[in-house]
């Protein structure tokens, strides 16, 4: 009903407890102690993001809700394999959702949906290293010698610059760190952490189904046409 009342949505995050039902071949959201698959829906926001455990497994046709958004209508549906961690899950939605904020600012960092997650998912592996210690963790959410916080330094700094490469992201963000602790000196502090290569691709067990690429974050050509009129 809530959904229906609020046809100018463009995007809808649902929060619930997911439930795979493997002998049923199915998987589902629970509504306070209902199932629930969306088979009944008229009509879903373009982009839904389903913050729950199960809400999208692969490997046996199984029957779940993701899909059937997509049968709704949702262009592009953001769902988890496998069940999840809460707060690792959260600091992935808030910055799915701080980059759409700042392409609505006029952020031209990415140009779809599908480019945002990229950037998301890269971008997570410093947060998964910050989960192996909480020493670290301390040091990197605090501010430089310069007053500068070492995430904003980081994130929109440092890594930006370098041109953070898919394939080596934990590589690549190990030897910034190191590099940001060696400027402070504090050279080789926490290299047991930073060689473990035991870390968690929390992003890994997400993904888009449907065609993100067709969402629109920013599109120079719009934005001309926003200028014409």
């Amino acid at each position: 009903a809530f959904i229906m009342q609020n046809r100018d949505a463009g995007a809808i995050i649902i929060s619930a407890h997911g439930n795979y039902q493997p002998e049923r071949n199915m998987s589902c959201l629970m509504i306070g102690d209902e199932p629930w698959i969306a088979d009944d829906m008229k009509w879903i926001p373009p982009l839904v993001m389903l913050s729950s455990c199960h809400s999208a497994p692969r490997g046996r046709g199984c029957i779940n809700t993701a899909d059937l958004f997509l049968r709704t209508g949702a262009i592009a549906v953001l769902a988890s394999n496998i069940p999840i961690n809460a707060y690792r899950n959260s600091i992935i939605f808030t910055r799915v959702v701080l980059y759409i904020l700042e392409a609505q600012k006029g952020s031209k960092q990415y140009h779809n949906l599908s480019e945002l997650w990229v950037g998301v998912a890269n971008g997570n592996a410093v947060l998964e290293i910050m989960q192996e210690s909480q020493g670290l963790q301390k040091w990197f959410y605090g501010r430089n010698n310069d007053g500068v916080l070492r995430l904003q330094d980081f994130e929109l700094n440092r890594a930006n610059r370098r041109g953070m490469r898919p394939a080596f992201i934990y590589e690549d963000t190990i030897k910034i760190l190191k590099e940001m602790l060696e400027e402070e000196g504090m050279a080789g502090k926490y290299d047991a952490i930073l060689y473990n290569e035991n870390y968690f691709p929390e992003a890994s067990f997400y993904h888009f189904l449907g065609a993100p690429e067709n969402i629109m974050i920013y599109n120079e050509i719009y934005e001309m046409m926003g200028d014409q009129e």
